[in-house]
């Protein structure tokens, strides 16, 4: 992906600067402090993933609705769960079968002399 033109820009005006001798050190360092639109947009989809991740991590034993979810990060129910998938590699709802059965794991562990029953 090719960074936008006005980025180009400014790395050769900043390039001329250098070489003319002119050090503006807020001017060179500016750059390093911001993101390209394309990265910020990605760093906004990130949070948003990343957020319903940890919403799952602390009501997986509760219903879980995927209109809520997404709800929650303002996107649209198809939309997250495109977003989750690209981000992930794996589906919001294999996520959060993989929590609940992590989590029975765990109680099966821990509970190693108590019989299985259904509640």
């Amino acid at each position: 992906m090719q960074p936008p033109i006005a980025y180009k820009a400014y790395v050769a005006e900043t390039a001329s600067l250098r070489t003319s001798g002119i050090n503006s050190g807020f001017l060179l360092e500016f750059p390093k402090s911001t993101m390209l639109p394309n990265e910020r947009v990605i760093q906004n989809q990130n949070n948003k993933v990343h957020l319903i991740m940890d919403y799952i991590n602390q009501h997986y034993v509760e219903p879980i609705v995927l209109s809520d979810l997404a709800e929650k990060v303002h996107l649209s129910k198809e939309y997250l769960c495109q977003l989750f998938k690209k981000v992930n590699g794996f589906s919001i709802f294999d996520y959060i079968t993989d929590v609940r059965i992590a989590y029975a794991k765990t109680l099966l562990i821990l509970n190693k002399n108590e019989r299985i029953k259904e509640y």
